[in-house]
């Protein structure tokens, strides 16, 4: 391994490149769902947003004619992801809050985002949609990619995961699909959190002199060490629900008109590319 990580945000853009890979963020599929959608809008010019600072989101922005807002809680953040980003575009650049963002009402003709939702629990996961339709114009779009749960999803051992995965192919950046299945696996069906903790607690019997250890299959002890030097110190919490429960959430604001999925990677469906209309 070439690097080592302390600090969550400190060299993040490193980590985000190096080691985050599909379904984390967007594969080509998607890249390509993104650019075909925003398209489709037939928005010639005009404000789009991009709520966090996904270079991939930015940069098909980039290819069309519109003034473009960064939004996310953390400046460091948005310094660290602008080192990705191919695109020389002037952004404008704001640190706020998703959930009470400085922005006037019907101000932006297309808003982009990436497993934005979540990010936040179900009780706030309604405030963020209002503030969405609020800051979108009327006749605006609003495209994001979701993390969904799977709907009858088998949840087994770890030992059953690993074992898998050392049958099938593995190009070097599987390690977030392999993390993927393991927080899957560890899905709180009453919080409805996925608490990357309790990720780390079940791969502790495979940790031996700082790093993890997997006989059976070298190339899955890569993966799984891959996967910690993304995630380390696991304190990452996510909030899930199925297509029916987050949909169900969306639609009292808006109007679910497109979905799309991608073919390229194994959790293509339960992380859907969906466009929103405001109600």
């Amino acid at each position: 391994m070439k690097k080592k990580y302390t600090d969550p945000w400190k060299d993040f853009a490193e980590r985000y490149d190096e080691f985050y890979a599909a379904p984390g963020k967007p594969t080509n599929d998607e890249k390509k769902i993104f650019y075909k959608l925003i398209k489709n809008t037939n928005i010639k010019k005009g404000k789009a947003l991009v709520l966090g600072a996904t270079p991939a989101l930015r940069d098909i922005l980039a290819k069309f004619n519109l003034e473009v807002t960064i939004v996310d809680i953390n400046k460091k953040m948005i310094k660290a992801m602008n080192r990705l980003i191919a695109h020389k575009k002037k952004e404008k650049i704001v640190e706020s809050n998703w959930l009470k963002m400085p922005f006037p009402d019907n101000h932006f003709d297309i808003i982009l985002g990436d497993l934005t939702i979540s990010n936040l629990d179900a009780k706030n996961q309604p405030r963020f949609f209002k503030e969405v339709k609020r800051i979108l114009k009327p006749t605006g779009y609003w495209i994001h990619r979701i993390f969904l749960m799977p709907l009858g999803w088998k949840f087994e051992s770890t030992e059953t995961v690993l074992k898998r995965f050392s049958k099938i192919k593995h190009p070097y950046d599987r390690n977030t699909e392999l993390f993927a299945y393991l927080a899957y696996n560890i899905y709180n069906k009453k919080t409805h959190e996925i608490d990357t903790s309790k990720v780390k607690k079940v791969l502790d019997k495979y940790w031996k002199k700082n790093r993890y250890v997997y006989p059976k299959s070298p190339k899955v002890e890569e993966l799984m060490n891959r996967a910690y030097q993304m995630w380390k110190p696991f304190k990452k919490v996510w909030y899930l629900g199925t297509k029916k429960e987050i949909f169900s959430r969306l639609s009292k604001f808006f109007k679910i008109i497109k979905e799309d999925y991608a073919k390229d990677h194994y959790f293509g469906k339960s992380f859907i590319v969906i466009v929103c209309r405001p109600k």
